[in-house]
């Protein structure tokens, strides 16, 4: 290192110095990198100085001796650079706040210092350079760059510096002021927050003040001194004891009575102390405010030597106002001194005065806060905090108040006797208390000490996440950020978790170390979750953070990752997310690789069990989850079934059982079933291991369920042993079900029949069947699986089981369960009453003939007359001696096919021997006849064909023939036609049975209605000749071709062939009233129903009906009243129909009190009858009360939203008509009909609804309703009406040939408002030439003139003003119309010159 000053240049070579020089320079570069203030400015510097280095080392090169000129070059050099070295090493280790404090002179003097080494730069003679340009122009560019130099304060430091002016000049900077202004100095020259870091370098900074003193620079000591007093009133500059000696020992030199105040204090003008004294141009100290009000009032003198004055000058008297100020803190100090003792002896108002007053004091002043901090009022305070609200309430605004920037108070707070614990009370409190209470809490759990004794109170958390979500804004939001101030502590984060709110805890799980995550996943794995907790974890992103925990090395993170899992697995949405994460393979992964640990084993099974689960509780519309991603996956997991333990295979167990009832269930079994399930799960059944029982039988049930499992080659009879075990031991009914039906689907061989013999499998289910006990969720599978296992005890083949089964009883149970069970018990039970009773013809005792003499003989016993022979449910398995009959009848007529096609089976069995007739005559006296004919119309073929069998023997008797072949015959020709080809022949067998020559006719005819095969013509001439034929042979048909007639319709030929009826019947006469009524004309209705009367045939509720409805097509009510008054004698008055037909009646001939007495006076009344009402109210305009009426309405159908809705367009309430309609399409069950939309859509198009009226025309398409021309017609108006001609054209192409007048009115209308005339001419044209009117117009025209009729004279309307006017084509009433019409000519004569009027056709908008 050289030294610091060179004595004597000349006495050292020049290039010795230059040397040295160059040295300090390196030395200085090095220095720069450490500064502690200002970095840029001196990084600047060591730009300047690294560029200066090349030259001098150049200069060095040419050994130079002595040179004036560059011997005083380089003495200013090394002059300048020593001072530059010197500031550099001062920045570097002298106290940071000083050299903030001091970043402008610090700045100042390097901006001085590289100017002036840029000024000796420039005296370099060049002439050494051996005129290296290069180097020359680098000379001069870094002497111009130097010399130009500027060098500014760091922003932070700028703005520092500017605090404290701020805060020295105003006199009035508080504790939190310096508080905020020592945390930017620790900011900005990088010391720790801490406060014994700030302490110590504040400390530091009071000795460099010293050291200012030593070297007798008061001005910096006394700029110091300031500075240090105003930070001095930060927390962190001085000890809570320092502060306290400090306060003390002024307070005690004041004395204990307040001063009053000098007599200068007070303004003159207000008599008050003064606030904020200025001085006027006179001298005089005044108010601010009270001079400035005294020269706005226009007082322009002094108030007191009413001299002239300047109103512009007002100087502020900063000496009166400190000493006001002093005066003012001296007393506040012995106030407050004084107030203490009151507030401990005072009653609860005296205690509210003091705190009232004390609140005031704190809120006026910082200082104020302190000083109250320093009396020790907290303690007294937090006593305070007891029963009285108002008192609780003031005393949490003051500890506010003095916690706030001070770290001392809220280290007393929690020092308090049962400070922090108190105030956590009141957070359980009124919303109010607990407001204030939360914003104390928030305020003290910024110090560190605080806010872990905060967290540790009991309640506290709980109460702060329960307040997080109040309804009170500012509540909430300080709840919430205390709790991110808490959750500094893992244990705080628990027990936020175990309040519900987890937001903390998953951003540990997220990002917390090892042993963070490891505590938040036990936290997760312990806590009782409920279902919402679970879903919003989820949602949450939890999984994010769980799933790799499974995969961790460490096993302890890998045990507990899947315990958390475990625990949040057992709500569906999580278990299906937790799939489409890919948690299942991890899973199989832990299962297959992890040998070590069974408690892991165990709980990954468990929660696969819970995700299989979660896959049967699947949200519609969106992708179905499946468990396993692949075919690979059921292997891999079945395959582990028998190499864990027994949790393990239960879980897994479940987990399949689960799996087979989900949505992939069919791919699942046959995946197991080629994994040779069937002999594993038989395995497990045989084994002595109870506990694996249950879930083995439930899955080995499912596999077998639809028998997609062969078991015959597994099964052993200690299987069976076991299973029946389980029936009888266990307690759970869906083992107990699965068990059963494992029975019940057991192979039918010889071996499996005896192992149930010896297994005592009869009176196991029949205790089973007999137990009325069963009333849990599995009661009917239960039920339905033991009688499945009767019919797997019942089989024909094995009578001895039969026998064994019977004399359990279970026959008689059989029959029980036709009536009571559930719709599988009941096919099931009748399935096996057909098995019994299949054996029974040959079971039945034969009946003994009685020997002797006639006279002495006894009487011969009663035989069954189905079976001939003595027969009893235990013996011979009668179904009639078990009463089978009635509830095997009832079930034909179930809707569910499978039961009825068993019900025919077992009644087949009655007429399955050689003696039919006995079977047949019980069939008809049970009524199973019909419900049998009706099967033939049944959608199963195999139903069908069994009817067809059945009906084949019963019509070999010409009794049962007679009686029941009509309501046969229809359905029989039917299936002749489009039968298979065996049931052809066969139902062509049943109708040989039955009249052969009208069999060739009739099949021809009865096919009319499905097929329509046949044309109308083809169709009356096979009519007239079963006419012919009937009138030929007398055979009466006349019902059958009435029928058919009035089904094409052909009613004149109807009406000729009832004239020759002669025995006429009340049903052929309402037929024909009904045809009249739909196909005209409605007088007809009426002439047959007095021909009907007159002929003494009575009327019945349909004949009122109709007839009721025909009279609404009249003009006049006279008929129709007339027929009411019949109909209340008939004594048919309380048949809805006919009320109905009669209250629509009297509404649709506008009788509507008629009508609404009628209504109000029926008991009962359904959809149709309110829609009437409401209906004949819309006609009429009513709407007010077809509202009342619509409201009313318990269920309303689309009729009735349609009513309303083309009452209020009919009547011209557009709006009313849409709303209704938009109400009508938020019902769920209520579609739109034809009539609907084009009731709505004339609403749309005046309303000029647009987009609902495209909205319809996207249903209407949808549905078809584009084929009724009402609905075209209406799209095509609104269209039109809307602006959318291209559309409106759209449709009226799309009608093509069906266009009416209608149709091709709106599309002219539409054309012609929109100012396309010649369009609208030339569609008008198209019509007339389409529809051929040309005659029409002309005859039209001629008529008018002959009858001197003139068309009505059009008229316009002007508004002017408020009025409106109207003016009459060719009108000269007018007194000055002669006027009128010249101005009109001259009007007329201007727009048709050259120039204006181009084209008189224009398109108007909107």
């Amino acid at each position: 290192m050289i030294p610091d000053v060179i004595t004597d240049v000349s006495l050292s070579p020049v290039s010795e110095v230059i040397s040295q020089l160059m040295e300090a320079i390196l030395e200085t570069v090095v220095a720069a990198n450490e500064v502690l203030v200002e970095k840029d400015s001196f990084m600047e510097l060591k730009g300047y100085l690294e560029r200066i280095l090349p030259i001098l080392k150049e200069l060095n090169s040419k050994s130079i001796t002595h040179l004036e000129s560059l011997d005083n070059t380089v003495d200013i050099l090394n002059r300048e650079v020593k001072v530059a070295k010197q500031l550099t090493l001062e920045c570097c280790k002298r106290n940071k706040v000083y050299l903030l404090i001091n970043c402008r002179s610090i700045a100042k003097r390097l901006e001085n210092t590289t100017r002036e080494i840029g000024h000796a730069l420039g005296l370099i003679p060049l002439s050494l350079l051996d005129h290296s340009l290069d180097l020359v122009e680098e000379i001069s560019k870094l002497c111009d760059n130097m010399n130009n130099a500027e060098f500014k304060t760091a922003v932070a430091g700028e703005q520092i510096l500017k605090k404290i002016e701020s805060g020295i000049q105003e006199r009035n900077a508080n504790r939190s002021y310096a508080n905020n202004l020592l945390a930017l100095i620790a900011e900005a020259v990088g010391i720790p927050a801490e406060q014994s870091a700030l302490k110590k370098e504040f400390d530091e900074f009071k000795s460099e003040i010293e050291n200012a003193r030593l070297r007798k620079d008061q001005a910096e000591a006394i700029q110091m001194d300031q500075i240090i007093a105003l930070l001095e009133r930060a927390d962190a500059t001085s000890t809570p004891q320092e502060k306290e000696i400090k306060y003390f020992t002024k307070r005690e030199s004041l004395g204990s009575l307040p001063l009053e105040p000098l007599q200068s204090f007070y303004c003159p003008i207000t008599q008050d102390v003064m606030v904020d004294p200025v001085e006027t141009s006179s001298g005089q100290t005044f108010e601010r405010e009270a001079i400035e009000k005294w020269f706005a009032d226009g007082n322009s003198m002094c108030p007191l030597t009413m001299i002239p004055l300047d109103t512009s000058v007002l100087r502020p008297n900063k000496t009166l106002r400190q000493s006001i100020e002093e005066w003012k803190d001296r007393n506040t100090m012995i106030t407050i001194a004084s107030m203490r003792q009151k507030l401990l002896t005072e009653e609860e108002d005296g205690v509210l005065h003091c705190l009232d007053q004390l609140q005031d004091l704190c809120v006026q002043k910082n200082i104020h806060r302190e000083w109250v901090v320093l009396e020790n009022y907290i303690p007294v305070l937090v006593g305070l905090l007891g029963p009285n609200p108002d008192i609780r309430n003031r005393v949490l605004v003051i500890l506010r108040l003095l916690a706030e920037d001070s770290d001392d108070a809220k280290d007393r707070v929690s020092k308090a006797d049962k400070g922090i614990e108190s105030i956590v009370r009141s957070l359980g409190r009124r919303i109010t208390e607990g407001k204030l209470a939360v914003a104390l809490l928030l305020e003290l759990s910024k110090s560190d000490l605080v806010r872990d004794q905060i967290g540790k109170v009991q309640g506290c958390i709980f109460l702060l996440v329960t307040m997080s979500g109040s309804d009170d804004d500012q509540a909430a939001r300080d709840a919430q950020k205390l709790l991110k101030n808490l959750s500094f502590s893992e244990e705080n984060v628990i027990q936020m978790a175990k309040a519900n709110n987890f937001n903390y805890l998953l951003q540990r799980l997220s990002s917390g170390t090892e042993d963070v995550k490891m505590m938040m996943a036990t936290t997760l794995a312990e806590m009782e979750l409920t279902e919402n907790n679970k879903l919003t974890l989820v949602e949450s992103g939890v999984l994010k953070s769980l799933l790799p925990m499974v995969s961790h090395v460490d096993l302890r993170m890998k045990k507990i990752a899947v315990r958390s899992l475990y625990n949040l697995s057992n709500v569906p949405k999580n278990g299906q997310k937790m799939i489409r994460e890919g948690a299942v393979a991890l899973f199989l992964d832990i299962l297959q690789h992890h040998t070590s640990s069974s408690e892991l084993h165990e709980q990954v099974a468990a929660t696969i069990s819970h995700l299989a689960m979660s896959t049967m509780s699947q949200e519609t519309g969106r992708t179905l989850v499946s468990l396993f991603e692949s075919d690979e996956d059921i292997f891999k997991l079945f395959s582990l079934i028998t190499l864990r333990g027994s949790n393990v295979q239960q879980s897994i167990l479940q987990a399949f059982y689960v799996a087979c009832q989900s949505p992939f269930s069919k791919d699942i079994k046959i995946k197991l079933t080629q994994a040779h399930a069937a002999q594993v799960l038989v395995h497990f059944c045989e084994l002595e291991n109870e506990d694996i029982w249950p879930n083995s039988v439930k899955l080995l049930f499912c596999l077998t369920e639809n028998n997609d499992l062969t078991m015959e080659e597994h099964v052993r009879q200690k299987t069976i042993e076991n299973l029946l075990k389980i029936v009888s031991t266990s307690s759970d009914e869906e083992v107990v079900a699965s068990a059963m039906g494992i029975i019940s689907n057991l192979p039918d061989t010889v071996q499996i029949s005896e192992w149930l013999l010896d297994a005592e499998a009869i009176p196991i289910i029949s205790r089973v069947l007999h137990d009325g006990n069963h009333n849990g969720p599995h009661e009917n599978q239960l039920v339905e699986n033991a009688v499945g296992a009767v019919c797997r005890l019942s089989i024909p083949s094995n009578q001895e089981l039969q026998m064994r089964a019977a004399k359990a009883g279970l026959i008689s149970l059989l029959v029980k369960f036709l009536q009571v069970g559930t719709i599988l018990t009941k096919k099931r039970a009748a399935i096996s009453l057909a098995q019994f009773s299949k054996n029974s013809f040959q079971l039945c005792k034969q009946i003994r003939r009685s020997r002797g003499f006639l006279c002495f003989s006894p009487p011969s016993e009663t035989g069954c007359p189905v079976h001939r022979g003595i027969c009893t449910v235990e013996s011979s398995f009668c179904l009639v001696e078990a009463d089978a009959l009635g509830p095997l009848v009832r079930l034909l007529a179930d809707t569910d096919l499978e039961a009825r096609e068993a019900s025919l089976d077992a009644l087949l069995t009655l007429i399955a021997g050689p003696e039919l007739l006995g079977g047949i005559k019980l069939l008809a006296e049970a009524n199973a006849i019909i419900p049998i004919i009706r099967l033939l119309s049944s959608p199963s073929a195999q139903l069908q064909e069994k009817a067809l069998t059945a009906l084949e023997k019963i019509f070999r008797f010409v009794d049962f023939r007679q009686k029941y072949g009509t309501s046969a015959h229809m359905s029989l020709v039917d299936i002749t036609q489009r039968g298979s080809s065996g049931m052809k022949s066969l139902a062509a067998r049943v109708l040989a049975h039955m009249d052969y020559a009208l069999m060739r006719v009739v099949p021809i005819v009865t096919g009319i209605p499905s097929t329509f095969s046949y044309t109308i013509n083809s169709v009356m001439n096979q009519l007239k000749q079963i006419h012919a034929y009937t009138l030929r042979t007398g055979v009466d048909r006349n019902k059958l071709l009435l029928t058919k007639l009035l089904e094409i319709p052909n009613l004149p030929y109807a009406l000729k062939l009832f004239d020759h009826i002669p025995q006429r019947t009340v049903f052929l006469y309402n037929k024909l009233i009904q045809a009249c009524l739909h196909h005209g004309p409605h007088n007809k209705c009426l002439s047959l129903y007095s021909q009907m009367c007159f002929q003494g045939y009575l009327p019945n509720e349909h004949t009122f009906t109709f007839v009721f409805s025909a009279c609404a097509g009249l003009s006049s009510p006279l008929y129709g009243q007339m027929i009411h008054c019949q109909f209340l004698k008939s004594g048919f008055v309380f048949d809805l129909f006919a009320l109905t037909a009669l209250v629509d009646m009297y509404a649709k001939l506008g009788l509507l009190v008629s009508a609404r007495r009628q209504f109000d006076e029926m008991e009962v009344r359904d959809i149709p009858t309110w829609n009437s009402l409401i209906a004949g109210y819309a006609r009429r305009g009513d709407l007010g009360k077809a509202k009342e009426l619509f409201d009313r309405m318990s269920f309303k159908n689309v009729v009735s939203w349609t009513s309303m809705i083309s009452g209020y367009s009919q009547n011209g309430h557009y709006m009313e008509a849409l709303s209704m309609f938009l109400r009508m399409e938020k019902e769920k069950e209520i579609r739109p009909n034809e009539v609907t939309l084009a009731s709505v859509l004339p609403a749309c198009a005046n309303l000029g609804a647009l987009e609902v009226g495209e909205r319809i025309e996207a249903y209407a398409r949808e549905n078809g309703f584009l084929t009724n021309l009402f609905v075209s017609n209406a799209l095509l108006e609104m269209y039109g009406r809307c602006g959318r001609i291209d559309q409106a054209k759209r449709f009226f192409k799309e009608i093509g040939k069906r266009r009416n007048l209608c149709t091709w009115n709106s599309m002219i209308m539409s054309l012609a408002v929109h100012g396309k005339s010649k369009e609208a001419l030339d569609h008008f044209h198209q019509m007339l030439v389409t529809v051929g009117h040309w005659d029409g117009v002309a005859m039209l025209r001629k008529l008018m003139k002959t009858c001197h009729m003139t068309k009505a004279a059009g008229y316009s309307f002007i508004e002017e003003g408020d009025q409106i006017r109207q003016f009459i084509v060719e009108d000269k009433s007018h007194s000055r119309s002669n006027e009128i019409y010249a101005i009109l000519n001259d009007l007329l004569l201007k727009m048709v010159s050259p120039g204006l009027v181009t084209d008189l056709d224009c398109e108007f908008e909107n």
